[in-house]
């Protein structure tokens, strides 16, 4: 196609695009208190199923449950220290 047919074609954003209605640190506080409400909610979970006699129990959930106790504080270590670090 010759360049001359080609039609130049002008898109004014201004009433599209506008300034970010985004705060970033109430982002991340907000992301961050999610994280750990559901690692917290998690824990509590895990906690109140040890409660279960341990006829109901296998191996395999017990182990489980191991792992997630033990992964718990690095997750909640590495949130705190990415999301209130020194910028």
């Amino acid at each position: 196609m010759p360049q001359d047919k080609l039609k130049e074609i002008k898109v004014d954003f201004d009433g599209i695009v506008g300034e970010p209605d985004f705060n970033m640190p109430k982002a991340k506080i907000e992301l961050a208190k999610y994280v750990l409400a559901a690692l917290f909610s998690l824990v509590v979970l895990l906690f109140a199923c040890s409660f279960i006699p341990d006829c109901f129990v296998t191996e395999r959930a017990k182990k489980l449950s191991e792992n997630i106790y033990q992964s718990v504080v690095p997750i909640v270590s590495m949130i705190l220290g990415y999301y209130f670090a020194k910028d």
